[in-house]
């Protein structure tokens, strides 16, 4: 019997190590006052420390530090007001900047309160850097555009204008943002640019319209 139940011990440490491991940064745990008290062993290679000289510290040591101060005050409210903990946490390392989704919750007892807090370390490095390089590029070309005497622009689906750089003299973003055609031109000139859109659209071909802005009476090329 003993031997079965060393058994049976020894299989669920394995099941728990083999789905720890497959968890990002694995699983993580901290005593009710927010200290650490045990962290995964790829976490642990992740920041270079062991869980002897990271017991019973807090999380700020790991972090970058331009987030620490903020991300530690949000860990704090939550302790104080024992609510699920979820966070993104970036780490720098010697590859560059890796990112961790931290989640976790309070282990609860009626009568002694918070016992502890257990939770996991979602590795999300991939996508944050493929959003940090989409932005990166949205910025470059909102700079090249900025500089730019063209006029360029979007709308949706709805013809709805969503950005607009270099409105029409006497027009500023605000005046076309978030609105039609219809909300500034002459109703027959808004329906003939909107036939025309509506034509690139269905078709994918370009064309080219010349209208009249009321405001300024300005002629403008779109």
């Amino acid at each position: 019997m003993e031997q079965r139940d060393r058994d049976q011990r020894v299989v669920s440490d394995v099941e728990y190590r083999t789905i720890e491991e497959s968890i990002g940064f694995g699983f993580w745990k901290c005593d009710g006052a927010g200290k650490i008290t045990n962290l995964s062993p790829s976490f642990l290679k992740l920041v270079g420390c062991t869980i002897d000289s990271c017991a019973g510290s807090d999380w700020a040591k790991f972090l970058h530090p331009d987030d620490a101060g903020k991300v530690m005050a949000m860990w704090k409210r939550c302790i104080e007001k024992r609510v699920p903990w979820e966070q993104e946490l970036r780490i720098p390392g010697a590859q560059g900047d890796r990112y961790v989704l931290s989640r976790g919750v309070p282990m609860q007892d009626e009568r002694a309160g918070t016992i502890c807090w257990a939770g996991i370390n979602l590795d999300i490095t991939s996508q944050k850097r493929k959003e940090i390089e989409l932005l990166e590029r949205e910025e470059r070309f909102r700079m090249m555009i900025s500089n730019s005497p063209d006029r360029v622009f979007h709308q949706d689906r709805d013809l709805i204008y969503t950005w607009i750089s270099n409105p029409p003299t006497g027009l500023t973003d605000e005046d076309v943002v978030g609105k039609t055609d219809f909300d500034f031109l002459d109703r027959e000139e808004a329906e003939r640019l909107r036939s025309a859109k509506e034509a690139v659209l269905e078709t994918g071909v370009g064309r080219r319209v010349e209208i009249r802005i009321d405001a300024g009476g300005q002629k403008a090329v779109l």
